[in-house]
């Protein structure tokens, strides 16, 4: 980098701003051989240049380790389906949390800068934690993973922290003791959705969906013969519950619709509000120049996994793509999840979760998260029965290092517009990690 900086300087080559959405710099190796200097008394000097799209990746091993030392050949990426050149690959590293990280070239001939711009030592990390997400019990156990998260990091790290919906709110910094304070500060406990026939997340989900399937245009349930309401075929979740909480009550099913429906708006609600707590922490977080690490602490955000089902959710490109493009974070969310209670109870519930179900109430509860965090170049790690200990750990494993690629755009990308970006590594056993969505600028 020293010596490519005597070369601008000696030609006087003007460097490339830097784009908040899409970095872009100067590839020395293809700049170089452009500069043409005339035979004239003057000498006059071409400028020409490639810029490229910095594309970060993490690449690791079945057992979570980075892997190390792969060329800019080893990596195809495409752009809204249409395949992109790599012109170069550089493993980046520093002193962080993971270890001792150096900087590692991907390819002899290709080497782009090996700093990130504004990136500095050490990781850059946001503590986001979603208040209204937990329950009373479970918000101690979210602080305590937080507190434990803080005291792993490496000196050098710079910690920021983003309560959502109330606050508090402190920008990515070395103190790590501000952080501490302002995360004493926090509040917690979501107040407990409460049903009269004690309907779990998935049976809300499951009367939902089959009243949307139903023929009738209001309620899933037929007149018999004797003037009774049957719920019939088409709605055999309805009869569970009216089989558990009113059996002698041939008239209750109407009453279940009616509590399931009020309780998939209660839910709706909570999920835009954690939605909108999230597109704040997005556009707040793009003003720190860099790549980042997002760690959000999470109770779950229920969304059906049903055709009809609700509570439902935008589509995530229009919901989030673009703050997702320019926030330059991967966002590695902590669920922690009681899989024996969910955001719907009651003071004395009637019935226990079964195996299934209680794995099937986790993954509702994860599944728009777990779109989220992979969209963002993250993951999802559920945290059920320990402190999270060993997913914080892997957080920082995975994050020891990343390659930044230099990808050269299409003339068909340069319109400011969300594209879908796609990473692969030629190399078994791997795992990539990168962002879902790009925005290149126009020229």
């Amino acid at each position: 980098m020293r010596q490519w900086s005597r070369i601008t300087k000696h030609f006087g080559i003007a460097s490339l701003p830097h784009c908040l959405i899409a970095p872009l710099f100067v590839a020395p190796f293809l700049v170089a051989p452009l500069l043409i200097t005339t035979l004239s008394a003057q000498q006059t000097t071409f400028r020409s240049s490639v810029d490229l799209i910095a594309v970060d990746a993490i690449v690791i091993d079945r057992s979570g380790q980075p892997i190390l030392s792969l060329g800019s050949d080893r990596f195809d990426v495409s752009i809204n389906g249409s395949r992109r050149r790599v012109l170069s690959a550089e493993y980046v590293g520093g002193t962080g949390s993971g270890g001792v990280r150096a900087a590692r070239p991907g390819s002899a001939s290709a080497i782009a800068t090996n700093v990130w711009p504004g990136g500095g030592d050490g990781l850059a990390i946001v503590l986001a934690v979603d208040s209204a997400s937990f329950q009373a019990d479970e918000w101690q156990r979210a602080i305590g993973a937080a507190r434990m998260f803080l005291a792993r990091l490496n000196g050098n790290d710079r910690v920021g922290l983003y309560a959502y919906p109330f606050g508090p709110i402190l920008s990515v910094t070395a103190d790590r003791g501000r952080v501490l304070n302002a995360l004493r500060s926090t509040a917690g406990g979501s107040p407990t959705i409460r049903t009269a026939f004690h309907l779990t997340t998935a049976e809300i989900v499951d009367i939902s969906a089959e009243n949307a399937r139903s023929t009738s245009p209001i309620t899933a349930v037929r007149r018999t013969r004797t003037g009774a309401l049957d719920v019939g075929d088409d709605a055999p979740t309805v009869q569970r519950v009216q089989d558990r909480e009113c059996p002698t009550d041939a008239n209750c099913s109407a009453r279940i619709l009616m509590d399931a429906d009020n309780a998939a708006a209660n839910l709706e609600a909570r999920l835009a509000q954690g939605v909108a707590g999230l597109q704040s922490m997005l556009r707040a977080i793009a003003l720190t120049p860099g790549r980042k690490i997002v760690v959000l602490l999470s109770g779950g955000m229920p969304v059906s996994d049903l055709p009809g089902g609700r509570p439902q959710a935008d589509d995530l490109a229009r919901s989030l793509g673009d703050q997702l493009a320019q926030a330059s974070a991967a966002i590695y969310t902590l669920q922690l999840d009681a899989t024996s209670s969910s955001a719907i109870s009651a003071a004395q519930p009637r019935m226990s979760l079964g195996a299934s179900d209680r794995v099937r109430q986790v993954l509702i509860n994860g599944r728009w998260l777990e779109e989220l965090s992979v969209a963002s170049g993250g993951a999802l790690l559920r945290v059920e029965t320990d402190d999270g200990e060993s997913a914080l750990e892997r957080v920082l494993r995975e994050n020891a290092g990343y390659y930044l690629l230099g990808v050269e755009p299409g003339a068909s990308d340069r319109d400011g517009r969300l594209r879908e970006l796609k990473v692969k590594v030629r190399e078994r056993g791997a795992t990539v990690r990168h962002r879902r969505w790009v925005i290149v600028p126009t020229r």
